[in-house]
């Protein structure tokens, strides 16, 4: 990014300079333009998945197909952008800032009314920002190790994180 030149850029759409400062105020502009729009629909798809889920309309057995598909879709959708996101969030700091607190913060606070909507309705006292973040950092944690290792299956990944989502990283207690 910090190398790049406006004028680079135009030569590589094979359009002028001034088509770009047309649309776009500067370099960085196109660049977070670039990361935003990618982002939010990777994001939209998750909101999508989340937004059906009524757990009174599951038996035991669809509720862990959704899921399982819940979460394929959600480390689909991270690792699709991962490599943007890696360059907003750990490249220039005003940038990531910018970034952070404006798409990703407005994205999860999205995401997190959504689990909010459920709990509410369903009696649950989970606070949903937590719940909301979580699942954006497991999802980021497993499309790095998709993209990084190879012997990784996201299907197999997507499977293996249903039980421990449905049922809690901890096992049962029996009461003393």
């Amino acid at each position: 990014m910090n190398g790049t030149t406006v004028k680079q850029i135009a030569a590589q759409a094979r359009i002028s300079e001034g088509v770009l400062y047309h649309h776009f105020a500067s370099k960085d502009d196109m660049f977070f333009e670039a990361i935003v729009e990618p982002l939010q629909r990777a994001i939209g798809g998750v909101f999508d998945e989340v937004a059906e889920y009524d757990p009174t309309s599951y038996s035991d057995e669809d509720l862990a197909e959704m899921t399982s598909r819940f979460w394929s879709s959600m480390i689909t959708s991270v690792e699709t952008i991962l490599p943007l996101f890696g360059l907003v969030l750990f490249g220039e700091s005003t940038r990531a800032e910018r970034f952070y607190e404006g798409t990703f913060s407005e994205a999860i606070d999205e995401l997190a009314e959504t689990w909010r909507r459920i709990y509410d309705e369903h009696g649950v006292p989970y606070p949903a920002r937590v719940v909301a973040l979580s699942t954006i950092g497991i999802a980021l944690s497993f499309a790095l190790d998709a993209r990084y290792n190879s012997e990784q299956d996201l299907s197999a990944s997507a499977e293996r994180l249903t039980p421990i989502t449905q049922n809690g990283f901890w096992p049962p207690v029996e009461p003393v």
